[in-house]
């Protein structure tokens, strides 16, 4: 898996020295993470989670073509911070810590569409999505606290 994922991206951002020190340094990251608990963080490593991070990545390299002709670096970087977020959602096996990375990956979509919109109403369709999503998800995170508390 690692291996992969050195594979993957280090060719994507060869170009700088510093992106590749940090795709390096991510792919140390993910090594440790591989098939053991570290402290209060539980990963999972079944097939579905497996081949959702392979569609990750995948989904990494399709966004890095995107701005292909000239790669904006600072885009990138909101790609590959959402991809490596999407990478631990996809590897936690605990609801509480699932919600919170799936709130964390919204940031970066945030980010891209405040940053990289091209359109005026780029401002009020982020202000749309965390909205909505944090109207919606303080109930969700309510019942998920309650129920872990009777358990």
């Amino acid at each position: 898996m690692i291996k992969l994922l050195v594979l993957v991206l280090v060719p994507l951002f060869s170009s700088n020295l510093i992106q590749l020190i940090v795709c390096v340094r991510a792919a140390l990251v993910l090594r440790g993470l591989i098939g053991a608990t570290h402290g209060l963080l539980c990963f999972n490593f079944d097939f579905v989670s497996k081949v959702l991070i392979f569609l990750s990545l995948y989904l990494l390299i399709l966004m890095y073509y995107s701005t292909h002709p000239l790669p904006n670096t600072k885009l990138v970087n909101v790609f590959v911070g959402l991809t490596l977020i999407l990478v631990v959602l996809f590897r936690v096996n605990r609801v509480i810590y699932f919600y919170f990375c799936f709130e964390l990956g919204l940031i970066p979509i945030a980010l891209i569409i405040l940053g990289w919109g091209h359109q005026p109403e780029r401002l009020v369709a982020t202000l749309y999505i965390l909205f909505y999503t944090f109207s919606t998800s303080f109930p969700f995170l309510v019942i998920i606290l309650a129920l872990s508390s009777r358990y």
